[in-house]
């Protein structure tokens, strides 16, 4: 591992009369160290601090604002859509932080929650991980008829109130990407023996949590034979689909609407639900909003509602997603009769993590 070294001498300055000996200490540590890590952490907590602060008290200072700590992968719908949109209807200015979900997690605790007011994120892991400490709050949304059980949590009660700890807002499937320089149409994952593969590290990328859960899903033996054939281990979505574009692994997994975002770019890619063995399989990624304790939560709750309503779920659709409470008319993959979609029991938060450890390649 390569290291960080800052060495002191010490030095003496004498002032009249006076010798005064100044110790400095040397330091030494390694950066995948818990040191190492620690020190990294702290440094992105102040550079993104000093972000939200310039966002929210520069060029907007005397509007309204919502935080909201987001998925990397979710700032072009953001920026350009979501905030844009909600400002225009409420004019309530949107800032949006984008790391990843442990990361922003884990900031919320050391923060005490001050400049956080919406968590969202492609996965509710978090979220259940910051209601089970007392983070996040319960809500309930007036659009809770129209979303599927499968896109909200269980039913809590905070406050003698009955309510959900996060709403998917919209969703994506989690496709299986390749290069259409190679294959004219997703090969079979089992059956294709000479494909390789990039599967996103499972704690650094959002999508990985994704992935190694689709993983777990299969038969242990399909499993292991992916894994064997896995080159890299991703940490992004730009990272992933570069992957495939360059040739250093075959097939990767991803957000559709990442992938259709790529296309319109030019990136040689395509993608369709994972086939495996004749099989085909959707695995939903979910848009969880999470509603922080301490952070304004009617503003939270506003903006989830308009997302949820017809104005914000078009909005979604621009942008590639697909609608909660509203038909899909995009052009992604086709969802048909005969795919099987793969869902978790997010409340189950040791067991998930048990999960993502156990498919860090190497590790």
């Amino acid at each position: 591992m390569e290291q960080l070294s800052i060495e002191r001498k010490e030095i003496k300055k004498t002032n009249k009369n006076k010798t005064k000996k100044i110790r400095r200490f040397s330091w030494d540590f390694n950066l995948y160290s818990e040191k190492g890590m620690a020190c990294a952490f702290a440094i992105i907590i102040i550079i993104a601090g000093l972000s939200i602060y310039h966002l929210t008290y520069g060029e907007h200072s005397g509007k309204t604002t919502i935080t909201v700590y987001a998925s990397p992968a979710f700032r072009l719908l953001i920026d350009n859509g979501l905030g844009p949109a909600f400002e225009n209807k409420t004019n309530i200015h949107v800032v949006g932080s984008y790391l990843g979900g442990g990361e922003q997690y884990y900031k919320i605790k050391i923060t005490n929650q001050t400049d956080c007011d919406l968590f969202l994120h492609a996965a509710p892991l978090y979220i259940e991980k910051g209601y089970a400490e007392g983070l996040f709050i319960s809500y309930k949304t007036q659009h809770e008829d129209e979303i599927n059980d499968s896109l909200k949590s269980r039913e809590v009660t905070y406050n003698n109130i009955n309510g959900r700890i996060w709403y998917a807002v919209a969703w994506t499937p989690l496709v299986e990407i390749y290069s259409i320089k190679n294959y004219v149409q997703a090969p079979d994952i089992v059956r294709n023996k000479n494909v390789s593969f990039g599967l996103s590290h499972p704690i650094l990328a959002n999508n990985g949590i994704y992935v190694a859960l689709m993983l777990e899903s299969f038969p242990e033996e399909v499993t292991r034979d992916i894994e064997s054939r896995c080159k890299y281990q991703p940490a992004n979505a730009q990272a992933t689909i570069d992957g495939v574009c360059t040739g250093k692994y075959d097939i990767a997994f991803g957000y559709e609407g990442t992938v259709i975002e790529y296309k319109k770019k030019g990136y040689p890619i395509d993608s369709d639900v994972t086939l495996v063995d004749g099989k085909k399989y959707c695995t939903p990624v979910l848009v969880s909003a999470g509603i922080v304790k301490k952070g304004k939560t009617d503003l939270a709750l506003k903006f989830i509602e308009w997302m949820l309503s017809e104005e914000g779920q078009s909005v979604f659709q621009k942008f590639y997603y697909r609608p909660t409470c509203a038909e899909y008319s995009g052009d992604g993959v086709k969802i048909t009769n005969d795919v099987k979609f793969v869902n978790y029991n997010w409340s189950k938060t040791e067991e998930i993590d048990s999960i993502l450890r156990k498919h860090v390649l190497g590790g």
